[in-house]
């Protein structure tokens, strides 16, 4: 992990050396001038965050679609050991997921 991060961190430094050059970005109402490594740093982040955005929700869902199943599964077990119904109003409920 060490290693990594040290590589990570050479690369970036050599990144920002070779892209040192100044560019305008139009905002709305003003302009910024600022290297060039920073806007595509910001924007691979931006990306990022945008992603992650993006995949919660399915994320989420999974989650909640296998503890449903591990519900299940367990009252499966149970009434194959004989030891209770499968049938139950608190085992048999459908899958929240469609």
């Amino acid at each position: 992990m060490l290693i990594t991060g040290l590589i990570l961190a050479i690369f970036l430094v050599i990144f920002t050396l070779i892209n040192n050059e100044r560019v305008t970005i139009s905002l709305l109402f003003a302009s910024v001038e600022i290297p060039l490594a920073l806007v595509i740093i910001l924007m691979i982040f931006i990306g990022v965050v945008l992603g992650i955005m993006v995949s919660l929700p399915a994320a989420y869902r999974k989650n909640r679609e296998i503890r449903h199943l591990k519900g299940l599964l367990e009252a499966c077990e149970k009434k194959k050991s004989g030891s209770d119904s499968i049938f139950t109003s608190e085992n048999f409920i459908q899958s929240p997921v469609k």
